[in-house]
């Protein structure tokens, strides 16, 4: 029983692993676009990065609870993390500027 169930929780923490990663790379991919084709992109960059760090997050504890390194999802996290957390400043930067 414990072997299902572990295996189980495997599968779940690479398939979570994996949507991080995915969410990252679109991030990074999104950011590329931003800055050739339109600055309103911007917005989705810091969902994904923000998204992607929470996913990766779980996937890690998942990963750790299983045995594993989990560095994929370390990847997945620093990557989503810092895009997200860069454009979450900068906006924040840009409005309090503008404020003044």
């Amino acid at each position: 029983m414990s072997d299902i169930a572990a295996s189980r929780g495997r599968a779940s923490a690479g398939r979570l692993t994996y949507a991080a990663i995915g969410l990252a790379v679109a991030s990074a991919a999104v950011w590329v676009l931003a800055g050739v084709v339109d600055d309103g992109l911007y917005v989705f960059i810091g969902v994904l990065g923000v998204v992607a760090f929470g996913v990766g997050l779980k996937a890690r504890r998942d990963e750790r609870r299983a045995g594993s390194r989990g560095r994929l999802a370390l990847t997945a996290m620093i990557v989503g993390g810092l895009l997200g957390g860069a454009v979450i400043v900068f906006s924040v930067v840009y409005g309090i500027s503008h404020l003044v």
